[in-house]
């Protein structure tokens, strides 16, 4: 019997295999009501909200001071305010498929304002119990395991382990702290010498572990207790996390069970199978194109997407149709990697949407909607989402034609060129002693593609018809422009190479920079020339409307936001289709709209 090492690492129990994901969130989200740094008619944005945004954006090559990009986010979120508030005077925000992701966003503010009260105040970490952690967390541990069906044969085990009867162990594992769970990591930190421990049961089997060595830590031996202070508290907060969560959600999941119509599960596989894969592949691996492609497709059956897929242990169901809706909008990549993964994995996403669904129905009755935390974030994704729907019927609005592009595409050819290449057969191999042998062979007059062929790491570089690979200048680091000073037939090599390979070249070809031909780029002239014409049609806009906006901005609160240095333009490990704040088109705070219009005032 073979130990399923997932088991040492976290219980596949009930919902305990998705705790994990929903324990980790940003201290960022865990503010209290701060002062208002802009207010735009009645949409307040606070020091909380800035921050987020502000800290969302890293300053590249020196593009900005601080100052300057703080500047440029206030005159970002006025330009976004303002195109949102445009969009609701439209009524774009009563679009169903905008109404599905305002929805869906103040759910997860909940959900975030729930785990954040429900858990993460909850947890309560002392001195003794960090100096304890350490201890462990300096040292390694190396163990022979054995797996038991049952307690009596773990006894058994255990007996004929001591007496060199036992079969030969089902494996050996390193083990670390924090990496399994909390009775597996006791019992084997507790060992000493080769002493073995009690069988310890997770789920429905039995494990008996042998102490073979402790090692140091390499990283974590090597600094002292204060040094990794902050790291032992993210540690054992996430294990204390994991304990309250599991025991918040096995009391709010006890009568929410849910079964699952296996016909309309088919149904819905069958679909999605459609929109995500050709011949078994996927189409696109990036889970936010898989999602747009959901919300273009229309299920094929009407009929069968109005039969229950999902029975919830309070009698209400949720249809094939319905469940479909909830794919658009749900924050959990579809991007499995073959449709039999994706006729697994569908069952943990419908599992993640109704624990979802359950913990911001609690957070409700806790009265979490109405908490200052869920209104700014809820306030934040709605106003990104309008602006983005403004943007887009402005973007539908504009009409190119040929013959302004092509005119386009005159005026900013020198944007289209191709760099100057060099064509080489690399001949790539491991081994100092062979590099050097084959460089004199070819320098004797051998045929560095023929050698190639027989000993080169990337064969893949040798076509008979024609030999070589071309390169840029940048290619290979420094080897790449002394391939450059080359003259063609000539051979440089061997030459070693950061991945300790050593590399010997022959340079065939120089090929000259070019202008690409206007068919070649028409794709990127018809993307630039749309963004510029977007770009002034925004900034036409907000110059005729933007003094019927009440605009007030609190320098003195605008003072107090710190950059950290763009840290939190990350994914949400909870939702990983979602970053920890609003993504948005930056708009530089010298705009005359801005100069005049606002900051005149």
């Amino acid at each position: 019997m073979k130990l399923n090492y997932n088991k040492i690492i976290k219980s596949k129990t009930g919902y305990t295999v998705l705790i994990l994901a929903l324990i980790s969130f940003s201290t960022l989200f865990c503010q209290t009501k701060n002062e208002i740094v802009l207010q735009v008619n009645g949409r307040k944005i606070g020091i909380d909200e800035f921050s987020s945004r502000f800290n969302s954006v890293p300053i590249a090559d020196n593009l900005y001071s601080v100052d300057e990009l703080k500047e440029n986010i206030l005159c970002t979120l006025v330009a976004e305010t303002v195109f949102s508030l445009e969009a609701a005077s439209n009524n774009l925000g009563e679009m169903p498929q905008m109404k599905l992701f305002i929805d869906e966003y103040h759910k997860e503010a909940l959900y975030e304002k729930w785990m954040d009260a429900e858990v993460r105040s909850q947890i309560k970490i002392t001195p003794e119990e960090m100096k304890a952690a350490y201890k462990k967390l300096i040292e390694k541990r190396v163990v022979e395991y054995w797996t038991a069906p049952n307690e009596k044969e773990a006894k058994k085990t255990v007996l004929d382990i001591k007496n060199n009867k036992a079969r030969e162990a089902d494996g050996v594992k390193e083990l670390a702290f924090s990496e399994s769970l909390e009775n597996i990591e006791d019992a084997v930190y507790s060992l000493k010498g080769t002493e073995i421990s009690k069988p310890i049961k997770v789920d429905d089997e039995y494990y008996i572990f042998r102490l073979k060595k402790t090692e140091p830590h390499p990283n974590y031996s090597k600094e002292n207790f204060i040094y990794w202070q902050p790291v032992l508290d993210k540690l054992i907060r996430n294990r204390k996390e994991l304990s309250v969560v599991s025991e918040k959600l096995s009391v709010l999941m006890k009568d929410k069970g849910f079964s699952v119509n296996s016909d309309a599960y088919k149904f819905v596989v069958s679909e999605l199978d459609a929109v995500i894969y050709k011949n078994g592949e996927l189409k696109a691996p990036q889970p936010e194109a898989i999602q747009q492609e959901i919300a273009f497709k229309k299920l094929s059956s009407e009929e069968k997407q109005n039969t229950p897929l999902i029975f919830l242990k309070n009698g209400k169901t949720i249809s094939a149709g319905e469940f479909w809706k909830k794919l658009i909008v749900s924050p959990y990549p579809m991007n499995y990697k073959n449709p039999n993964d994706l006729k697994k994995g569908l069952m943990e996403i419908i599992q993640r949407i109704i624990l979802m669904d359950n913990i911001s129905d609690a957070a409700v009755k806790k009265g979490y909607e109405s908490s200052y935390y869920v209104n700014y974030q809820t306030d934040m994704w709605k106003n990104n989402l309008l602006a983005y729907a403004f943007i887009n019927e402005v973007t539908k609005s504009i009409h190119l034609d040929e013959k302004r592009l092509v005119a386009f595409y005159d005026t900013t050819k020198n944007n289209y060129v191709e760099p100057e290449k060099r064509r080489i057969i690399p001949l790539i191999v491991k081994d100092k002693t062979l590099a050097e042998e084959l460089s004199g062979r070819i320098k004797n007059g051998e045929d560095i593609a023929v050698l190639a062929k027989k000993y080169s790491l990337n064969k893949t570089t040798i076509n008979d018809n024609a030999p070589g690979i071309f390169i840029t200048e940048d290619y290979w680091g420094g080897l790449g422009k002394n391939i450059f000073k080359m003259r063609p037939g000539e051979i440089k090599g061997p030459v070693f190479l950061e991945d300790t390979s050593y590399a010997i070249v022959k340079l065939l070809e120089i090929q000259k920079a070019s202008v690409l031909k206007y068919d070649e780029v028409k794709d990127k002239v018809y993307s630039r020339l749309l963004d510029n014409e977007l770009q002034q049609k925004l900034a036409d806009h907000l110059k005729t409307v933007i003094k019927k906006y009440e605009i007030t901005i609190n320098r003195a609160a605008l003072k107090k936001v710190e950059y950290a240095g763009g840290n939190i333009s990350v994914k949400k490990t909870h939702f990983p289709l979602r970053n920890a704040a609003p993504s948005f088109p930056l708009f530089g705070h010298d705009a005359k709209w801005y100069t005049e219009g606002v900051i005149s005032k």
